[in-house]
């Protein structure tokens, strides 16, 4: 089984994590990260997508957050 849980101290690590991760993922396949602002899961993703992107391309991120006000209505924030 591929999945682990691991603490990264630096964004290089956090990236490498990323990387390693991408081994095990299926074509097609969906990440879901959850956790609080700041946590890295954006730098987890980024080396997701340069495991499987050419590297000298731009990764686009996509962050999406529940609006506060409206969280029970399943309305979300998106900026791509």
């Amino acid at each position: 089984m591929c999945v682990k849980a691991s603490r990264t101290h630096s964004v290089e690590e956090t990236i490498k994590a990323g990387e390693d991760f991408a081994k095990c993922l299926k074509p097609n396949g969906i990440v879901l990260l959850y956790g609080e602002m700041g946590v890295g899961k954006t730098h987890f993703v980024k080396g997701i997508a340069r495991a499987f992107l050419n590297r000298n391309k731009p990764v686009s991120a996509i962050n999406c957050t529940p609006q506060p006000k409206v969280a029970e209505n399943s309305n979300w924030n998106c900026s791509i």
